[in-house]
């Protein structure tokens, strides 16, 4: 923290910078006036050069800062160093200034030294103010050259002005001292207030991407917990659920409803050539053909395996069901590319309808899967309807 306070103090002083030469101008100028007929003009000439060459040093470091502070080789102490060595420069220039005034100036005009020198005093503690050292580095060559020139033309008038200035440069050291400390608070405080800021918002960012991720988790736990995770389908639970709804659809509007229980072809020789992992992409691509293959408002979802059940609502015939289930076979006996390979598996499709087989979902099922084994065992590759045998139909009605 200490050194991130030296460093906003120093940009502090650099931002002033505009504002402190533009004085130092409007100063010079006015000494200017009072040393030109007192000087040779040589002189007056030398001392307003080298007070725009060290002003524009200062200012092309200051640009330096502005281009360079993302430069983390370059630390802030020595920003720091190179502000301080040229207002050295600086204060001694000036201090050379209130010499000359000493030396070749008449008595009524030795007041607007201590004016001069105590008018750049007084703005440097709103443009220097902020970092004690350049402060003390500016206005102490200053007064030091004003106690020596004072002191060199000796008299009671002198000794006071000597006085007075001490008096005034200590009261100005005071006053920066108190500036200093205001402004490394405040730059404390504004840091600490900026690292509470970066605190909290990493932590609501931290909750937020929490948030989402349980948001996603209960998303992905509800998904799963009505869908199958491999092929993205329905599962059981909710095809039990919109059977018992088109159970409700079929009361209002009549009709049938038919379960298909589709069992895939030779689906056991890819997993055991191809391995489980072709296994699983084969069913990803034979689900997305299931459901293409489907009208609006039927659905399918995986039983488990290699097997399927779909729901088909809304049925006027036997002959619907069965325009829909040759599609089914047309779709899942087309090649799939696999590995490189074609893989070619069909299916076959056992079918039971509400209300001529049941009313029962699972009853309704296993009667499928009735008619599915017969499917097998005449070929495979095609479909049947349930067809209750003597047993069955005597059980029934008894």
């Amino acid at each position: 923290m200490p050194s991130l306070i030296r460093a906003e103090r120093i940009g502090l002083v650099f931002r002033n910078t505009r504002s402190a030469l533009l004085g130092n101008l409007l100063v010079a100028f006015l000494g200017l006036v009072i040393l030109w007929p007192h000087v040779a003009p040589a002189i007056s000439l030398v001392w307003i050069l080298g007070l725009l060459t060290i002003l524009t040093i200062r200012w092309r470091i200051k640009r330096a800062y502005v281009r360079q502070t993302g430069d983390h080789r370059v630390s802030m102490d020595v920003w720091g160093r190179r502000l301080f060595v040229v207002l050295i420069l600086n204060g001694f220039w000036w201090g050379g200034f209130s010499l000359l005034l000493l030396v070749h100036a008449d008595a009524s005009q030795i007041g607007f030294v201590s004016f001069i020198v105590g008018g750049m005093m007084s703005a440097a503690v709103a443009t220097l103010g902020p970092l004690r050292s350049v402060y003390l580095g500016f206005t102490l060559p200053m007064i030091a050259c004003l106690f020596g020139g004072l002191i060199w033309r000796g008299g009671h008038e002198s000794w006071f002005m000597v006085s007075f200035a001490a008096a005034f440069e200590i009261t100005m050291i005071a006053t920066v001292w108190q500036i200093s400390g205001i402004v490394s608070r405040n730059i404390e405080l504004r840091l600490q207030n900026e690292g509470l800021v970066r605190s909290l918002t990493r932590i609501n960012a931290e909750l937020a991407h929490e948030i989402e991720e349980r948001r996603d988790a209960e998303a992905r736990s509800a998904f799963l917990a009505t869908h199958d995770a491999l092929t993205g389908l329905p599962n059981r639970r909710m095809q039990e659920d919109r059977f018992v709804q088109a159970l409700g659809h079929v009361a209002r509007g009549g009709g049938l409803v038919a379960i298909l229980f589709i069992d895939l072809d030779r689906f056991k020789q890819v997993n055991d050539t191809l391995g489980h992992a072709a296994g699983d992409s084969l069913l990803r691509v034979l689900a997305g053909r299931l459901r293409d293959a489907l009208r609006s408002g039927d659905s399918v979802c995986r039983q488990g395996g290699d097997e399927f059940l779909v729901l088909l609502v809304d049925i006027a015939d036997r002959h619907e069901i069965a325009a829909v289930a040759q599609r089914i076979i047309q779709s899942l006996r087309d090649p799939v590319e696999l590995a490189g390979e074609q893989i070619q598996v069909g299916c076959s499709i056992g079918i039971s309808l509400y209300p001529d087989d049941g009313d029962d979902f699972e009853l309704l099922v296993s009667r499928a899967d009735q008619a599915l084994y017969r499917v097998k065992h005449q070929g495979r590759d095609s479909y049947r309807f349930f067809v209750a045998d003597r047993r069955q139909r005597d059980g029934e009605r008894s």
